[in-house]
């Protein structure tokens, strides 16, 4: 029940930052997405950032390089990600969005950097 619950907050927050961007939601309206009170948000989630990082893991692990080793793998984890670019616009805006918030924001650009390195370990071992 508790992952449920979690895992509700994080999909509201990604649909309200991705159409509001970041600076424009609040935690209040998050959790009047995701239909709960504001107080379990923050029980699930100590700040705005936190729950950003935990939007951003998300949209990371949708946008992860993952394919089989060698050149058929390569070929096809890049051909992944080239559909999962085209079909999921709304990702790819809120990924590019917190690009720019990362920069003045510590805790989200530590957290891009990690998925960069990550997808940088996804190519090297194909």
């Amino acid at each position: 029940m508790k992952e449920n619950t979690r895992e509700k907050i994080v999909q509201a927050a990604f649909s309200v930052l991705s159409g509001q961007g970041y600076e424009n939601t609040s935690v209040k309206e998050i959790a009047e997405s995701a239909g709960v009170a504001q107080g379990l948000v923050h029980y699930y989630f100590k700040s705005k950032q936190v729950l950003v990082l935990a939007v951003l893991a998300a949209v990371c692990k949708e946008m992860e390089l993952k394919g089989l080793e060698g050149e058929a793998g390569a070929v096809a984890a890049f051909s992944n990600f080239k559909d999962m670019l085209h079909n999921q616009r709304d990702t790819n805006a809120l990924y590019i969005q917190l690009l720019g918030v990362g920069v003045h924001d510590r805790e989200i650009g530590a957290g891009i950097l990690d998925f960069i390195r990550r997808d940088r370990g996804h190519v090297e071992a194909i």
